[in-house]
């Protein structure tokens, strides 16, 4: 709930509109470098009036392709992709359910 909150804030107080979460990890999304730069600069501003910890090691990009909640997205090519061991994973469940 709290960082449904934090998402929240970020959107109505900074105007900050292309920023999700899941669970602790946030993604934003920009048309460019410096407008994520902005963005990214705006919400760890708002973390750090509102004593929130970031783990600075854990805050990257920009990137065009981030994996974000396990799953790779590409903004070039627009497609969102598991990674091989998490296919796996998915084949050998749906094996199991459907044997």
């Amino acid at each position: 709930m709290f960082s449904t909150a934090l998402e929240w804030i970020a959107k109505k107080v900074l105007g900050t509109q292309a920023i999700i979460h899941i669970l602790d990890d946030f993604l934003i999304i920009a048309s460019s470098e410096a407008a994520w730069s902005e963005r990214l600069k705006k919400f760890l501003t708002l973390c750090d009036d509102l004593r929130v910890p970031i783990a600075k090691d854990k805050t990257m990009g920009p990137f065009t392709t981030p994996q974000f909640a396990g799953i790779s997205l590409d903004s070039i090519a627009m497609q969102a992709s598991l990674p091989g061991d998490k296919l796996a994973k998915c084949h050998k469940q749906l094996t199991l359910c459907f044997s």
